[in-house]
């Protein structure tokens, strides 16, 4: 039986990740793109041609058509839950871009409307599609590292200079939570949770803003100590400060340490090869207590490759078959809560119970 593609929009261009997802469509028959949306008139006339689409500038107009099945919103994030609202009130299914929302407020209003539709509701926290990241959540199921006592992860990306390039300005407002650590670091926050299972407690953060062009008011480096409710403790560098000249433009680094070994992983990004350090006193494994393991990635075209690839697969098969999707956005809302509170702690100088 042929399996019909879902027909889909991408509502929202003034972001970087239009253009980044694009090359994986090229791999994935089960979307049909139909059209793209978005209010700036003469920008939208450019991307027309580069994604080789019709474009509107009207919202209504795109949600109208009966061919648009489902609608990726990538617009700036004060203006996503409004968005979510129409799509939904369309009969639409939704993808929007991680964090969902400007605010902790805003992100449990997508939240509160995807458990009130019937409506597939994504958002992209792919690195739960990252294949050694589930071989890690594996392993720690299986107890290679015993009860978890600390998480470390680092994500610095290039400096904010990117947003002007890639014609997302409004990415530099605080007031957008266009940060790094509302940005880039409720991966890690996710990923830790979606890992174990902790729930973070408390948080004391720290953030600083670098002088110079151009001009922003989101900070540039973002670090917090996350408090878990087993005693457990988190450590986040996240930042947009990567020289220009970093290798795939990103320096990625994660750290799990239990009570009877600990993984530290330097993640595949375009397309490198992942790196792990698995050293564990678990029975199981014999004299194999310390594992070198560089296992090479698919050389997929597209923003995060290969797991980028599944994340949107799984949101179509999950369309097509009526099942729940891999990431359901509820999960966010628990990432921005600690995403913010550390900048609320960073402000203030004071630990924030969660």
């Amino acid at each position: 039986m042929t399996v019909q593609p879902v027909g889909m929009a991408i509502w929202g261009l003034h972001h970087q990740h239009p253009r980044w997802y694009w090359p994986l469509f090229r791999n994935l028959p089960q979307f049909r793109p139909v059209c793209l949306c978005d209010a700036d008139g003469a920008f939208l006339a450019g991307e027309e041609t580069f994604f080789g689409l019709p474009g509107t500038t009207d919202p209504a107009a795109m949600l109208a058509r009966e061919d648009v099945e489902a609608v990726l919103i990538f617009l700036p994030h004060a203006e996503m839950p409004a968005a979510v609202k129409a799509a939904l009130a369309a009969g639409k299914h939704v993808l929007v871009e991680k964090p969902m929302g400007a605010t902790l407020k805003q992100v449990r209003q997508v939240a509160a409307m995807a458990a009130r539709t019937d409506r597939k509701v994504t958002t992209g926290y792919c690195w739960r599609f990252d294949p050694m990241a589930r071989r890690i959540r594996q392993w720690i199921a299986d107890g290679l590292l015993g009860e978890i006592i600390h998480f470390e992860g680092r994500m610095t990306a290039g400096g904010a200079w990117r947003y002007i390039r890639d014609h997302a300005p409004w990415m530099l407002e605080a007031a957008q939570a266009g940060g790094p650590m509302q940005n880039l670091g409720v991966h890690w926050i996710d990923l830790f949770h979606w890992w174990t299972g902790l729930e973070a407690v408390a948080v004391q953060g720290r953030a600083t803003r670098f002088g110079g062009e151009p001009e922003r008011t989101i900070e540039d480096c973002a670090c917090a100590v996350l408090e878990y409710a087993n005693g457990a403790t988190g450590l986040l560098d996240i930042s947009y400060s990567a020289p220009r000249s970093f290798p795939q433009g990103r320096d990625l680094f994660v750290s799990i340490r239990g009570t009877l070994g600990m993984v530290n992983w330097v993640p595949s990004w375009g397309g490198d090869d992942n790196n792990v350090l698995l050293v564990t006193e678990h029975p199981s494994v014999g004299d194999r207590k310390v594992q070198v393991i560089k296992e090479p990635t698919s050389q997929v075209p597209g923003y995060c490759g290969q797991m980028g690839l599944d994340y949107l697969a799984d949101f179509a098969e999950a369309i097509r078959t009526n099942r729940e999707v891999g990431i359901p956005v509820a999960d966010g809302v628990r990432a921005t809560r600690v995403a913010e509170a550390a900048l609320r702690s960073a402000a203030t100088g004071r630990r924030v119970k969660l």
